[in-house]
């Protein structure tokens, strides 16, 4: 993991829970394995031909093992049980977001598509507990220009 990368345990309902905020490369698949070759990260965004994706990395396998032997208690899984995008668009015209299966603004959505303008946001969940499509594949979403 990258130097920058913070652990904090902190007071959770059964005990105490363990988080880890670390810096998560992005790009296309060539690019970012090439990357992480040199770089190790728990994790990786890969944008092509529009779709963006969260996958796990062989990091985040190694610190799961390394945790389990501290305390069989102590785990990092993917997918996660929530995991949230913050899209930002920059440009100039309209930039369409969409996704399948997800929550934004607390609200279900089935088919989720929004149309962002420039210095708008969009944020949206994909939650991957029990019973969800995405306890099964990585989260994604599309982004459209």
């Amino acid at each position: 993991m990258p130097n920058d990368s913070e652990i904090e345990i902190s007071k959770g309902n059964f005990g105490q829970v363990m988080t880890i905020v670390s810096s998560i490369p992005s790009g296309s698949d060539s690019v970012v394995k090439k990357f992480l070759q040199q770089n190790p990260r728990i994790a990786m965004v890969i944008v092509e031909n529009g779709m963006v994706t969260l996958q796990p990395t062989e990091t985040l396998s190694k610190l799961d093992n390394e945790l389990s032997k501290i305390n069989f208690m102590l785990g990092a899984e993917f997918p996660v049980g929530n995991t949230a995008f913050r899209i930002v668009s920059d440009s100039k015209g309209k930039v369409n977001v969409s996704a399948t299966a997800v929550f934004s603004e607390k609200k279900p959505y089935l088919h989720f598509s929004k149309d962002i303008k420039k210095r708008k946001s969009v944020v949206i969940d994909f939650k991957g507990g029990n019973g969800s499509v995405y306890s099964e594949i990585a989260p994604q979403f599309s982004v459209k220009f």
